[in-house]
Order: structure tokens, then sequence, then C-alpha cells
């Protein structure tokens, strides 16, 4: 391949992991801003969102290595993408039943600053 297309790929890569430090250190500002302790509203979405994000970096360093290195294609890589795929879909399904059980059993702690801020990054997710 071209030396452009190695070029885009690292910009890919780099810019995956990027989003994912700025993920968190929007988690943590979040919760340094407010005085509130790091709970769950927050770490489930924030957490699946940087774990996707993660993933993404992965696939494309991936594929940056299978341009630098074609010979050795690296055949474990995408059955572990196919695993991590069905795992986002579990992990996905996780912050709704915690608001489902934040409603049900403590609707005082459901209403509060901090799910905003999960949905939004659940929405992003």
């Amino acid at each position: 391949m071209t030396e452009k297309t190695k070029k885009e790929l690292n910009r890919l890569y780099m810019s995956e992991l990027i989003t994912a430090l700025v993920c968190g250190m929007l988690m943590y500002l979040l919760t340094d801003s407010t005085g509130q302790p790091l709970d769950l509203r927050l770490l489930i979405p924030g957490g699946v969102l940087i774990f996707i994000i993660l993933q993404s970096a992965g696939y494309w360093y991936y594929r940056h290595q299978l341009v630098d290195n074609p010979r050795n294609p690296m055949d474990w890589v995408m059955p572990i993408f196919s695993v991590l795929k069905k795992l986002d879909l579990a992990l996905f399904a996780l912050y709704p039943l915690y608001l489902l059980y934040l409603v049900i059993l403590k609707p005082e702690a459901f209403f509060m600053t901090m799910n905003i801020f999960g949905l939004i990054l659940y929405a992003f997710s």
C-alpha cells in the first residue's frame, strides 16, 4: 500500500486514542467539578464508550500492522474482535437496566444531574 494509506491508518488510530483520553478526562472532570464521587451513573456509560473507542483504535492499529507486514496476517485478531462486538451488546444493555433499578428502587437517586451526563455519554456510545 502507499505511504498515504499508512499515514491515514496512523491518523485514525491516534484519533481514537485521543478520543478515549478526552472521554476519560471529561468523566473525571464532571465528577470533580460537582464534588460528587465517581458513581455508576457516569462509570457505566463512560466505560462502555471508552471500551468501544479502544476497540476501534485496536482495529486501526491491526490494519496498520497489516500494511507494514502483510506476510504476517495475525489470524487470531479478528475472532477476538468478533467476541468483543458481542460483549459490546451486553455492556450496552447494562446501563438501561441500571436506570430501571434506580427508577424502581431509588427514585430520589434517579433525578440527579449526573444522570443527564450519563445519558449523553450513553447516546454517544
